[in-house]
């Protein structure tokens, strides 16, 4: 069976910087809306732990493969250290900045509970 392909999209088309990120290991997971999706996001729902998947770059190149460690809920009163950790951020308080400028349509309280997935890199293609 084929793998799934993601893409890690930044705030502007053609931006590769979270997948940099992402293949120098510095970024270890994701958040994701648990309810309103949007087209083009990766939704931890369609994967499993323990499941592949290929990451490609802004352009569709193949650039390496990731493999799921972990999918949870997460309140955002309440980010868990390792999940503002895998993310590269320094605290909970930068993760919820983060998210405030990503997600700048949805109400961000103490009772918004959101989508975590972390991931392992396993392998890097090269250009």
């Amino acid at each position: 069976m084929p793998l799934k392909v993601i893409q890690f999209w930044s705030y502007s088309t053609g931006d590769n910087t979270l997948l940099e990120r992402v293949l120098a290991g510095k970024k270890r997971a994701i958040v994701s809306r648990l309810h309103s999706q949007r087209p083009g996001t990766i939704d931890p729902r369609h994967f499993s732990v323990g499941e592949e998947a290929m990451v490609q770059d802004a352009q569709q190149r193949l650039r390496g493969r990731i493999r799921v460690t972990d999918i949870y809920q997460a309140a955002f009163a309440a980010i868990p250290e390792k999940l503002w950790q895998a993310e590269g951020c320094c605290d909970a308080e930068h993760l919820q900045a983060v998210m405030r400028h990503g997600w700048p349509d949805e109400l961000l309280d103490e009772d918004y509970v959101f989508l975590a997935m972390h991931f392992e890199l396993v392998e890097v293609i090269s250009d």
